[in-house]
């Protein structure tokens, strides 16, 4: 009794320094400890038996849904992650390097994984040779490092455990389903498992990574400006005529083909830079959640029926189109910009068809 009064005395009160609260009662309650190797832990046997029935539980209900485990390697070529240099530049400040092995200078540097994208796009590109070998459901658990310059034990260290799912699907339907699936299933599991209540959201564009699909943007404001053009309703009337030579559908269609074809052209077919157009697709509980106290500048707000009907219009249009030609898309190679001829079958792979899900400890 006394050594607890004794622990409970070195605990530093919550109102008085939240921050140091929360440290003192990992430390005191075992958890974990600090190490010589500055922002990283060791974690104690109670706080690692945490993690195993976390990972235990949560790789049943993956697994339910047809997911499989693979490993992928710790170490990245930093000519692979200049390929995508949009996508590291968040990690840039944060990336641990290799340029030794034993006492001979490496010919190229190699990244500690800070994630994985780079590394599952490359072996999915050499993996997936046509639309037989879709879907990919893959799923890692591994450690990954970023160098934090402030650590805090469990939410931020340097070296921290985590899984990362990454998946590959034929058309946006697909994915679109995948995505959800996952969404609720962490949600059920930080409810039911964890007990966390959840509220389910979009990341902000600060947050996502570079290149993502995930921003809410595009679809929400598309269907905005054909409510103010066409009325609230304009989804219910879609072969009602526009002008003597197109109805609402045909409008959409030809809008959307401008859309995504103007960022297919390649470079030297155009005298600017583009915009990345994002597009993501949402159930109801996810767009409410997000959205239901979104205002646009008239002050009025989303829709959830109108954006319904035009997700899926838009992802039947572009699985429709994607088997009618192939496409040029830029793609950046050693810092120059260089048309590359990408089936549209596989085209969706970068943007549309691809989820990504974490979960980390």
């Amino acid at each position: 009794m006394a050594k607890e009064k004794k622990q409970v005395r070195e605990i530093t009160s919550m109102s008085e320094d939240f921050a140091q609260w929360y440290t003192d009662v990992v430390v005191k309650a075992g958890l974990i400890g600090y190490t010589s190797v500055k922002g990283c832990m060791a974690i104690k046997p109670a706080g690692y038996a945490i993690w195993e029935n976390i990972q235990h539980e949560l790789d049943r209900r993956f697994k339910e849904t047809g997911v499989q485990n693979v490993y992928m390697p710790m170490f990245i070529p930093e000519s692979l992650l200049q390929k995508e240099k949009d996508h590291v530049e968040g990690f840039a400040p944060e990336v641990a390097w290799v340029t030794h092995g034993g006492l001979n200078e490496l010919q190229e540097r190699l990244c500690v994984r800070p994630t994985s994208e780079t590394l599952f796009c490359d072996f999915y590109q050499k993996d997936i040779q046509s639309h037989r070998d879709l879907p990919k459901v893959y799923n890692q658990w591994c450690s990954v490092v970023r160098w934090e310059k402030t650590t805090r034990p469990f939410l931020r260290s340097r070296e921290f455990l985590w899984q990362e799912g990454h998946t590959a699907h034929a058309t946006a339907e697909e994915a679109e389903e995948r995505t959800i699936q996952m969404l609720n299933l962490y949600a059920d599991f930080c409810e039911e498992v964890l007990a966390i209540p959840v509220i389910k959201g979009q990341k902000t564009d600060k947050e996502k990574f570079a290149g993502a699909v995930a921003t809410g943007e595009f679809l929400m404001y598309f269907d905005y400006f054909a409510r103010k053009e066409w009325g609230d309703d304009y989804w219910k009337r879609p072969e009602e005529m526009v002008d003597k030579h197109r109805n609402i559908d045909k409008t959409l269609e030809q809008k959307f083909q401008q859309i995504v074809y103007s960022i297919n052209q390649p470079a030297a077919a155009r005298n600017f830079q583009s915009v990345f157009w994002n597009i993501s697709y949402f159930d109801k509980n996810y767009f409410e959640g997000i959205f239901g106290e979104f205002y646009f500048p008239d002050g009025t707000q989303p829709q959830w029926e109108s954006l319904s009907w035009l997700q899926k219009k838009f992802a039947k249009w572009f699985n429709e189109e994607r088997t009618k030609c192939i496409l040029t898309f830029p793609w950046n190679f050693d810092g120059e910009s260089k048309p590359l001829l990408i089936d549209l079958e596989l085209l969706i792979l970068g943007q549309q068809g691809a989820s990504n899900v974490k979960c980390a400890a």
